[in-house]
């Protein structure tokens, strides 16, 4: 008699551990459906670029507008459309290089940091442009 009751105990503690997991492979389908309903409901004027990505979650990540104009803030010294425009084109031609779309802001601050770090982007356009300045009025030995 004491078997029994020790079985039927296992099998309710089995049965609230299986409800307790169902609960929480509910719950996270419905962070999943809650976050993939935000990125396809983000209004289209505010999205900027949208990235492809992997993961379990959407397959893509919209870059807002917002976002940009915090980039452009913090990278003065870039052309960060362009830099924006050439990660993106990155991300499409390594497919095996994706990020997760909790990982893509990390991914575009690093690129523009790394771009700004070695003095690329508009500040080598303005550092050409300035060039000439500096050799005016200096004649050529023919």
């Amino acid at each position: 008699m004491p078997q029994r009751c020790r079985t039927d105990r296992q099998s309710n503690k089995e049965k609230e551990q299986e409800q307790e997991d169902r609960g929480r492979r509910c719950r996270k389908k419905q962070r999943q459906d809650k976050q993939q309903a935000k990125n396809a409901g983000q209004d289209q004027e505010s999205a900027y670029l949208t990235f492809p990505v992997v993961g379990t979650g959407a397959k893509t990540w919209v870059l807002s507008a917002d976002k940009v104009a915090e980039y452009r803030e913090a990278f003065p010294g870039l052309n960060v459309d362009a830099e924006l425009r050439k990660a993106l084109q990155w991300i499409r031609d390594n497919p095996k290089r994706r990020k997760t779309p909790s990982g893509m802001t990390k991914f575009l601050g690093g690129w523009l940091g790394r771009v700004q770090d070695r003095g690329g982007g508009a500040s080598m356009a303005r550092a050409q442009e300035t060039l000439p300045d500096i050799f005016e009025g200096v004649k050529l030995e023919e």
